[in-house]
């Protein structure tokens, strides 16, 4: 019989309100917390082929600080802690109570990356990189992301890939 590796921990019941700038959000795997903060709320991805609207989303940090305290340690909230590429993601993990607000703190000089990467597959031509609001950039720049919409989800198996924790057991993978 295989154990089921856990997920993330639902922190509450969810909600509703609105992500800002510069909110501080918490989630909890294995037991232990990590921080993330909204550093934009203006994400966008362009469609590939041009017509449509493309997708919003939240362009979110996630730090490296993994800890027993619900609350973060603000001055390890900076852009050289970042323990995945920054993320553009939607408002799932808020509104199923997987990511849960902590606190509201204002971007200061710094406390952002000076550029923002992200690759889009060429699929038989070469890749294209794009900065958060689907500009494209003349070359990569690091840390580089996957240019997609991401939720909870995709952020979790992020964060055990760069802890080296093994990846979730979906229901799918789960033994009869």
């Amino acid at each position: 019989m295989i154990d089921p590796v856990p997920h993330l921990d639902r922190l509450n019941e969810g909600s509703r309100k609105r992500q800002a700038v510069g909110d501080v959000f918490r989630m909890r795997l294995d037991g232990r917390y990590l921080f993330g903060r909204v550093v934009s709320t203006s994400a966008h991805i362009p469609p590939r082929s041009g017509s449509g609207s493309g997708i919003a989303g939240l362009l979110v940090y996630i730090y490296d600080t993994s800890q027993d305290s619900p609350e973060p340690h603000v001055d390890d909230l900076r852009p050289d802690r970042l323990l995945l590429p920054p993320a553009i993601v939607n408002r799932r993990g808020w509104l199923d109570g997987y990511f849960e607000f902590v606190m509201h703190l204002d971007l200061e000089p710094g406390d952002t990356l000076g550029a923002h990467c992200f690759r889009r597959a060429g699929h038989g031509r070469p890749d294209t990189y794009h900065d958060e609001t689907g500009r494209r950039l003349l070359s990569k720049q690091e840390p580089c992301s996957v240019f997609g919409l991401g939720n909870h989800l995709t952020i979790e198996e992020a964060v055990r890939g760069a802890l080296g924790l093994p990846a979730p057991t979906r229901h799918q993978d789960a033994p009869n």
